[in-house]
């Protein structure tokens, strides 16, 4: 007998919320002193980060309402319509430093690689839903699957765009562990992946730069060039965090974001964090994604339906994920690529998504029952 609906999860609900005032917070802090240089107005970030959570949180509404068969009956219709749009943003798409990311819809613009990471959590848990009981074959572990992930992960790479396809690389490979595939299958997916990222690397002149600059980014002599080149936001950033002592220099009171460190609002607003806020401050958002990571994993397992437990698996492991490698990259633990902090960095489209599977997730939390598979 299937159980009541039980309230929304009230931690995942809080940690949800200080994770959107943090990032409202954060993003006028990093961002105020460049909108006064470039925009006149130190609020012009603010301002439309304002909007595109408007419509964030109106679309984590609607997701909370809206039951989760909606998602697995629609999945082919985002699925294709996903490819259409990131193949017409590399047709007709805006280029900004160098990469055909972002499509024009109407006054704005929207990255919809954002929206593939989404998408294909849909179409991957409905597929190991439905065909669960095949998935020990392996047309049905290998092939298929990939035929869903090759498609649109190729056009984000093209765009050109790393460090996305790593997010939906690796709540790919959890939504398959969590299917129970057998490992011999599993273990092809990381051995297929990694030759193709050492050729994306080796023949991209740019990727290789950042590569040799993470490498040698406190090192002596010819190591030395690469902190005022490739290695220059990584260098920035580490003096930012180390800066900031324990309890940080007070918000707002950043010097790295003076235009030292670029791009402080967008993919190295962690280093800022850590300057103003401190060690304490970093860990406190350390924290909050650890809680996304529990609760979501909480909500999973409580799911009712095999592709309710899926859906909130990639979602959750898509966030978190995503958090963990913005914080690597901006701490040297990983060489440098282009990726926002969820619900924290200035983004416009990745606001939108990480809203949207918030509200997804937080209606899965509210299901219970007799475990289901289709």
């Amino acid at each position: 007998m299937r159980n009541p609906r039980t309230p929304v999860d009230p931690v995942l609900l809080i940690t949800f919320a200080f994770l959107i005032i943090l990032g409202s917070v954060m993003v006028f802090s990093a961002s105020s002193i460049l909108a006064a240089n470039r925009y006149g107005s130190p609020f012009h970030f603010l301002l439309r980060h304002f909007f595109f959570l408007g419509l964030g949180l109106t679309l984590a509404y609607l997701a909370g309402k809206i039951k989760t068969e909606f998602w697995r009956k629609s999945w082919f219709i985002l699925y294709l319509g996903t490819i259409l749009a990131l193949a017409l943003t590399l047709m007709m798409g805006k280029t900004i430093g160098g990469a055909r990311r972002w499509l024009k819809i109407g006054p704005l613009g929207f990255q919809f690689s954002e929206l593939a990471k989404l998408v294909l959590v849909i179409a991957l848990a409905r597929y190991l839903d439905r065909y669960h009981s095949q998935i020990w074959r392996w047309k049905w572990a290998l092939v298929y699957p990939l035929l869903l992930f090759v498609p649109m992960v190729a056009l984000i790479v093209v765009e050109p765009d790393f460090g996305n396809p790593t997010v939906i690389m690796l709540a790919y490979l959890s939504l398959l562990l969590t299917a129970q595939i057998p490992w011999r299958y599993l273990a092809f997916y990381p051995a297929a992946a990694l030759p193709v990222m050492a050729y994306l690397i080796i023949h991209s002149p740019y990727r290789m730069a950042r590569l040799m600059g993470f490498f040698s980014v406190w090192g002596q002599g010819a190591a030395a060039a690469h902190r005022e080149g490739a290695a220059y936001q990584l260098s920035q950033a580490l003096l930012a965090l180390g800066s900031g002592g324990l309890l940080g220099k007070g918000l707002g009171d950043s010097d790295l974001k003076l235009h030292y460190l670029p791009q402080p609002h967008t993919d190295f607003i962690f280093p800022i964090i850590g300057e103003e806020l401190g060690l304490v401050g970093s860990l406190v958002l350390v924290v909050l994604f650890s809680l996304v990571a529990i609760r979501g994993l909480r909500a999973a397992i409580g799911a009712e339906r095999l592709f309710d437990r899926l859906l909130a698996v990639g979602i959750t492991f898509s966030l978190t994920f995503q958090a963990a490698i913005h914080m690597a990259v901006t701490t040297a633990l990983a060489p440098t690529k282009g990726i926002t902090l969820p619900f924290i960095s200035y983004g416009g489209s990745s606001l939108l998504i990480s809203c949207l599977m918030a509200g997804i997730l937080l209606r899965i939390s509210r299901t219970k029952g007799t475990f289901q598979t289709n």
